[in-house]
Parts: structure tokens; C-alpha cells; sequence
């Protein structure tokens, strides 16, 4: 016996072949299966990125608490209106603002200390740490040998600890 399949297209119920029925049928049923996954709640996961709440969700506290779940984060201010309360003592927010702070001078000093060298070694540096191209490779551009890169560079890092 073979079985038939159909598409309802604008009220119309048409029959069509199995592969047609799949192609159609596809999309649908990942859009059908994507709306299963966003009603579920975005927890804080064992490597403390966000994850799909693996649990049931009536046996959550916040839906116990009455609330429906939501397929999106739930604010720290809904979790302890429920009775969930979400410490993290591993950061101290005040230390890592001055360790942000201090990287972010860090990296102004390099680009000054980089804008005082001559074109050439500026296009050396910009080519070995910004493009990752190694000794032989900016050789290779600059038309001279990995050996004069080798001492050009070290006599950048020279004139760079001189400007930092």
C-alpha cells in the first residue's frame, strides 16, 4: 500500500510526492522544534556560560513560584524575587575594572611606541603580530632575507623597551 502525502497550501489540500512533503515539511518542523527550545529558560551552565535549562519545568522554582517559563535570561531580580539568590564571590568587579583599565593603557603606550618607529619597522610589526605572518614570510613581501628580519626585529624590541 502507498502512502500518500498531502500540503495544505493557502486552504487547499494538495497531494504531492514524498520528497516535496519532506522539503516542505522541513522547515516547519525546525521552526516547530526551535519554539520547543526557546520556552525553555536560559540558566547559568557548569562552565558558567548560558544553557537551556536542562530540567523539567515544572519542577523549577521559578515556575513553582507560579510564574510561567520564559524562553528567554531571567533577570537576577526575578530569581530572587522566587527565593534564589546568586552570589559570585569568584570576581571582584572593582579589581577587574582597574585590570581593564590598565590593559587599556597598556595598549594606547604600544600603539605610541609603534607610531615612533621608522615605516619599515612599523610595517615589520604590523605583519608579524597583527597579520601573523611569520620571519620568512615578511621576508618573502620585503624582498630581503629571514636573517635581516630576525635582526631587525630584535633591534625593534630594543627601540620599543627604550619608548615603554
Amino acid at each position: 500500500m502507498e502512502k500518500n502525502f498531502y500540503v495544505t497550501i493557502k486552504g487547499k489540500r494538495i497531494k504531492v510526492t514524498e520528497e516535496v512533503y519532506r522539503a516542505y515539511v522541513r522547515p516547519i518542523r525546525k521552526e516547530q522544534r526551535q519554539k520547543r527550545r526557546d520556552w525553555k529558560c536560559k540558566v547559568i551552565g557548569p562552565k558558567g556560560n548560558l544553557i537551556r535549562c536542562p530540567n523539567k519545568c515544572e519542577e523549577c522554582p521559578y515556575a513553582k513560584a507560579g510564574n510561567p517559563p520564559k524562553g528567554n535570561n531571567l533577570s537576577l531580580d526575578e530569581f530572587k524575587e522566587c527565593g534564589i539568590e546568586i552570589i559570585d564571590e569568584s570576581i571582584n568587579l572593582e579589581e577587574k575594572v582597574i585590570q581593564d583599565e590598565k590593559i587599556a593603557e597598556e595598549t594606547v603606550r604600544v600603539h605610541n611606541a609603534i607610531k615612533m618607529l621608522a615605516a619599515r619597522d612599523q610595517q615589520i610589526v604590523m605583519m608579524f603580530y597583527y597579520e601573523n605572518l611569520n620571519k620568512e614570510q615578511i621576508a618573502q613581501k620585503l624582498g630581503v632575507s629571514h636573517q635581516a628580519i630576525s635582526k631587525r626585529m630584535k633591534k625593534i624590541h630594543e627601540i620599543l623597551k627604550n619608548f615603554l
